[in-house]
């Protein structure tokens, strides 16, 4: 009598069944960082008024991995994605839609869509959770601001926000990325404006010196 015929039908009906049963399926969670009104949260201070001034807003980009994988830095080399828990869009269109109404609609420049004109280039190259040292959510954008021709302002900003704990962590790390994007933006939308403010009035005193 051949012994391994037993032992095949048994590994046979170990297989089917594995082939045939269904693992339970992966439940993705989908996370923004804006308010459910629209936009980013209300700002708790003051806008600085630009009221006169005018500004095109041009490339919005984001560093490649920015997607709509939430991220995580589990220290300086190490870059992971969280399986299951992903942004409803690719963080730049966040980032967009907030300077959009920060600077226009929070704090009155004057949209400008064609012609000559100041320009504000961003790029955001960091959103993310990081673990290490501390466990904090990190935000960096780095913005060009071009007046006639040539950069006039340079700037990389950067913003931590401590993340708190919760009964769901992944919430904590979105409200944590929320509240560093109200800053960030709300920095960015400042120092542009000051600069626009301060152009404005060197070409005001040269044309009164003429």
């Amino acid at each position: 009598m051949n012994t391994r015929t037993p032992m095949m039908v048994v590994l046979l009906l170990l297989s089917g069944c594995a082939l045939t049963s269904k693992s339970d399926p992966m439940e993705v969670r989908y996370f923004t960082p804006e308010s459910s009104v629209g936009g980013t949260r209300a700002q708790t201070a003051v806008p600085v008024s630009a009221e006169g001034l005018g500004l095109a807003l041009g490339r919005i980009r984001a560093s490649a991995y920015l997607r709509e994988r939430i991220a995580f830095r589990a220290s300086a080399n190490e870059l992971g994605f969280y399986e299951t828990q992903r942004w409803t869009e690719r963080p730049e269109s966040y980032l967009r839609r907030a300077l959009a109404t920060s600077l226009f609609e929070q704090r009155g420049l004057e949209p400008n869509l064609g012609g000559p004109g100041a320009t504000l280039d961003v790029e955001l190259v960091a959103f993310e959770e990081t673990r290490m040292p501390t466990r904090v959510a990190r935000l960096q954008i780095v913005y060009v601001l071009y007046g006639a021709g040539a950069p006039s302002i340079v700037r990389t900003v950067t913003v931590e926000r401590t993340i708190e704990r919760s009964a769901d962590p992944t919430l904590d790390v979105v409200r944590a990325l929320s509240a560093a994007l109200d800053e960030g933006v709300a920095r960015i939308s400042d120092e542009v404006i000051a600069r626009l403010r301060a152009d404005a009035s060197q070409v005001q005193d040269a044309a009164q010196a003429q």
